[in-house]
């Protein structure tokens, strides 16, 4: 499939996919002077320790950047497919949920749950998940804290063979989300009448 690359321009959602490129790269760029520096520091150590270490220093960035570079080329893909009219629709059907909604979950809308930079259409996902936050301990200098990790919301979508699941953090998570979450999961029907299934695990952890 061919991407639209002048819509992808000009598209509020494609705005957002360029963002995800530009940051898969730079994490990359970022990596890759780091795992250098680890390759010569197995070449210090050991010669044949050094060459051994090659492969893995260098391919470590390049997945990462493959990994998050994938997932904005399907956005990208997505996005694409879409006729003008379609495209024209979901932007408007986005703007009107953002200006009645809380978006913390996402924004529903007829063509599916756009969730951050994510498109996800009702005829891909097949599950969506709420996980309770939970308190990890944090160790700096100064000594060890736990820190609280909001609530998140996962959904599971199948795209040709290929389950991805995307992540959101349902922050800030200032209250009681059960009510709130409730009713978005109430509205779902009203945007597609396929069965979604819905494992809610939520609730309120932060003390």
């Amino acid at each position: 499939m061919k991407i639209n690359f002048e819509r992808i321009k000009y598209s509020p959602f494609g705005k957002r996919i360029m963002n995800r490129f530009k940051g898969s790269f730079i994490i990359g760029a970022l990596l890759f002077p780091l795992m250098l520096f680890f390759c010569l520091v197995f070449f210090a150590g050991n010669w044949w320790t050094g060459i051994i270490s090659i492969p893995v220093t260098i391919a470590m960035p390049l997945f990462i950047m493959w990994i998050s570079a994938e997932e904005a080329i399907l956005q990208a893909r997505l996005l694409s497919a879409l006729t003008d009219e379609e495209h024209n629709k979901l932007v408007a059907e986005y703007k009107k949920y953002e200006e009645r909604n809380i978006t913390r979950y996402g924004h529903l809308t007829s063509y599916g749950l756009v969730l951050d930079a994510h498109i996800l259409p009702w005829e891909s996902i097949k599950k969506i998940k709420f996980v309770p936050g939970e308190y990890r301990w944090v160790y700096t200098k100064r000594g060890g804290y736990e820190k609280y990790y909001p609530a998140k919301i996962k959904v599971a979508s199948l795209f040709g063979t290929k389950t991805i699941t995307t992540t959101s953090s349902l922050s800030p998570e200032e209250y009681d989300l059960t009510d709130e979450l409730q009713r978005f999961l109430d509205s779902i029907p009203k945007y597609t009448d396929k069965e979604i299934k819905v494992e809610n695990n939520y609730y309120y952890a932060k003390r």
